[in-house]
């Protein structure tokens, strides 16, 4: 059952533990839960680490997308500076979002053109720890930079709003999930991977709780 000191298990078909209100001073907590099977009892244990809400996490990350057809290659890569805040509002269904701010170093090469570079505020930049469900344990990062450059196209130069950079970490079907690890407080990792048929992305970041 526990008690408010170090938590409390609700017991039924399934047992369910809810962390207290404080770190406990005894801490991983020893969660434990009997099963009733044809040999006895069966006591179960999981050690259940409890922490504080983490509220900012700040930190770098490095992506680059190549994309490649009928023998003519295009990229585009982003590396950034991010800070990222906790958001209550948005946080529900154990999903913990953290709405994410920074500069960003963008560079790229459409189709046909030539190469391209600038600095660009960070936008729609998202960090989203899952705790419970079947993602329970993962987490996505993301985001996006927009710079305003000057192109060489052919025989022209095009200047204008270009997104030639990208911020993405977030695993898929094709990609590696991102595990949250044992420490919450520190999020890094890289990988590389085929996205679809002739692109490539890679990417690695390091994000540390900071409040």
């Amino acid at each position: 059952g526990g008690n408010s000191a170090v938590g409390t298990v609700v017991g039924g078909s399934s047992a369910t533990y809810g962390a207290p209100a404080a770190v406990p001073a005894q801490n991983p907590v020893a969660v434990s839960a009997q099963v009733g099977t044809s040999a006895g009892l069966v006591t179960l244990v999981s050690n259940v680490k409890v922490v504080e809400q983490l509220t900012v996490y700040a930190g770098t990350i490095f992506t680059r997308l190549v994309i490649r057809a009928n023998g003519e290659e295009q990229f585009m890569e982003a590396s950034a500076n991010l800070r990222f805040t906790y958001n209550p509002q948005l946080s529900t269904g154990g999903a913990l979002w953290y709405d994410g701010s920074g500069t960003a170093i963008v560079r790229g090469k459409p189709f046909g053109c030539g190469e391209g570079q600038a600095t660009a505020p960070v936008q729609d930049a998202t960090l989203v720890l899952q705790t419970e469900g079947p993602l329970a344990g993962t987490y996505a990062l993301g985001g996006g930079a927009i710079a305003t450059v000057t192109l060489t196209c052919g025989n022209s130069q095009l200047t204008g709003p270009f997104l030639i950079g990208g911020l993405g970490a977030s695993g898929n079907d094709i990609c590696p999930a991102l595990q949250i690890g044992s420490d919450p407080g520190r999020l890094a990792g890289s990988w590389s991977c085929n996205v679809a048929e002739g692109s490539t992305q890679r990417a690695n970041w390091t994000l540390r709780a900071i409040e």
